[in-house]
């Protein structure tokens, strides 16, 4: 295991303006850190949102906070239908299936579902929950359900734009190492006025955490909630600070996912996208098919593109 970086590094990776010659330059040793480190080899992160409820967390970026009104109705997905999604995901090659609930689906009803989702995976496929903060033996549950990793993230704004308290949040992700269980964590959700110093810290939280996927998510500006309207990151900022993620995670990180498929953050060392379905906290409404019509032809399309190979990741 190689020790995480500095904190002041860091910072200098990523003070470079995005469309600069030393952040193209970082975005090619990326590229090429990929290489080494993950074999060139690629994966798809399939996600089912499987539940929306208005939540009274009502964290600002979050189409599903009861404070905006967005989404005013609660729904479930049958287990049927979430089933198929996974097993025809698998079978088009994705190498992660992440079940996606609120805190209001159940701890016992999540165990059910992945229960009958893992009988239906192959063995190369890893089931992945995102959910709320568990106890150390929910988490072993789990496991014994035949989740593998947990998706959980100190969010950028943690304790401004949101409800809850980052110290908590920090406490939760060491729970889940500490549950036997492996750890996915983007630095999200990026917006354009967060500064490197926040990035920088919420970057470290996930290395720190020993996240074995890690990678960085765009906040989507939802209408209807505090950020409806706001700006978007760039796309060129979001593959700088996914440059730096695959830089700095090292070995230790092989997984560096961007959401979303930005092309040019694949170009600079990101080997994972998402594909998703279902309940989505960041749109107004819910996605029956494959959400913004990305579907995992043109995932594998995109990494293949970037010149990886694609399943196994």
């Amino acid at each position: 295991m190689s020790p995480e970086p500095r904190r002041e590094d860091v910072l200098r990776l990523l003070s470079y303006a995005p469309d600069s010659a030393q952040t193209a330059f970082l975005g090619r040793l990326a590229r090429q850190t990929a290489r080494e480190v993950a074999g060139d080899r690629a994966g798809v992160w399939a996600a089912f949102g499987v539940d929306t409820a208005p939540c009274s967390m009502s964290c600002a970026f979050c189409a599903f906070g009861a404070s905006w009104g967005v989404v005013r109705e609660s729904h479930e997905w049958a287990q049927e239908e979430i089933v198929a999604a996974a097993r025809r995901y698998a079978a088009e090659g994705a190498s992660w299936i992440v079940l996606r609930t609120t805190e209001h689906y159940g701890r016992e009803r999540l165990e059910a579902l992945a229960k009958a989702v893992r009988a239906v995976l192959p063995p190369s496929c890893a089931l992945v929950a995102n959910t709320g903060q568990m106890a150390v033996e929910e988490i072993r549950n789990l496991g014994r359900a035949g989740v593998q990793m947990m998706y959980h993230a100190l969010r950028l704004g943690e304790g401004r734009d949101t409800p809850f308290d980052p110290a908590e949040r920090r406490q939760a992700l060491r729970r889940i190492g500490e549950a036997g269980m492996e750890l996915a964590h983007l630095v999200e959700p990026l917006g354009p006025e967060h500064a490197d110093e926040e990035i920088a810290d919420v970057l470290l939280a996930a290395l720190e955490a020993g996240a074995k996927v890690c990678g960085v998510m765009a906040r989507s500006n939802v209408p209807g909630t505090p950020y409806g309207g706001a700006e978007s990151v760039s796309d060129a900022r979001l593959a700088q600070v996914a440059a730096v993620i695959r830089l700095c995670g090292g070995v230790n990180t092989p997984h560096v996912c961007v959401h979303p498929p930005v092309s040019q953050a694949v170009a600079w060392g990101a080997n994972v996208v998402v594909v998703e379905t279902g309940a989505i906290p960041r749109d107004k409404k819910e996605a029956a098919a494959d959400w913004r019509g990305f579907s995992m032809d043109d995932a594998r399309a995109l990494l293949l593109r970037h010149g990886y190979v694609v399943g196994g990741a």
